[in-house]
């Protein structure tokens, strides 16, 4: 009797298995594409199409600006060494004009804000708009009108200043908006830092909420507000309370 009994459940738990097997399959693949989906939408929204042009965008403008600073240093030690021999091509071409308006991302800055519970990122890119058109003014209008009025001369009887007033004012003005920018270069690192973060594991919607808990990036966002705290205060809708 008990020969039969385990016969017969032998019998029976065999296709059950195989039925089981199978409904775990076809319960299973679904889930699991939905989870997969879901770890996708998540990294295209804040990673791929998020983060990732926010940071191209400041790279490009950043080195835009370096560039253009650079070159404003070469022009203004020329103009010094070989005054009426300065050639004309540095100082009416050769910079690089910067887009305006600056794209500022707004969009992608609100889903970032929304992880990471903070709109520092956003305030922040707002004063790099705001300096690099100062220094693209100061770059490519102000210094090279200068110079080419000191060489060619001016109309409608403009006063012309000496040479050496010109360089002794501008070059101040040039390394001054030259460690100002260097600030801007915090903003950039702390974007690939959220960056990397994002891009180590895959996030789902439930757990993309715990990002801003992360210590990496609590860090970055006192960064910036510590870097840039009289600015923000001053210029930006950012509250005035910063971290001591």
């Amino acid at each position: 009797m008990s020969d039969n009994v385990t016969s017969i459940i032998s019998i029976i738990a065999q296709p059950l298995a195989t039925i089981l097997g199978a409904l775990l399959v076809v319960i299973g693949a679904p889930l699991f594409y939905f989870k997969q989906k879901g770890y996708e939408t998540i990294r295209h929204r804040y990673l791929d199409d998020g983060i990732a042009v926010i940071i191209r965008q400041v790279e490009y403008v950043l080195d835009v600006f370096q560039y253009n600073w650079a070159r404003s240093i070469h022009l203004l030690k020329t103009y010094r060494d070989l005054g009426i021999n300065t050639p004309p091509e540095l100082y009416n071409s050769g910079f690089i004009s910067i887009d305006k308006p600056i794209s500022l991302e707004a969009s992608r800055h609100y889903l970032l804000s929304e992880i990471i519970g903070d709109k520092v990122f956003f305030d922040v890119h707002q004063l790099l708009a705001a300096f690099l058109h100062e220094a693209d003014n100061l770059f490519t209008i102000d210094l090279c009108s200068a110079i080419r009025v000191s060489l060619e001369g001016g109309k409608g009887g403009t006063t012309i200043d000496p040479p050496e007033k010109i360089y002794e004012e501008y070059i101040k003005e040039v390394e001054k908006k030259g460690k100002k920018g260097q600030l801007f270069y915090s903003l950039l690192g702390n974007l690939k830092i959220l960056e990397s973060l994002l891009s180590k594991k895959n996030y789902s919607f439930k757990s993309i909420n715990k990002f801003r808990d992360y210590p990496e990036v609590i860090k970055s966002i006192s960064d910036l507000k510590q870097t840039f705290k009289d600015q923000l205060t001053k210029y930006s809708s950012y509250p005035s309370e910063q971290p001591s």
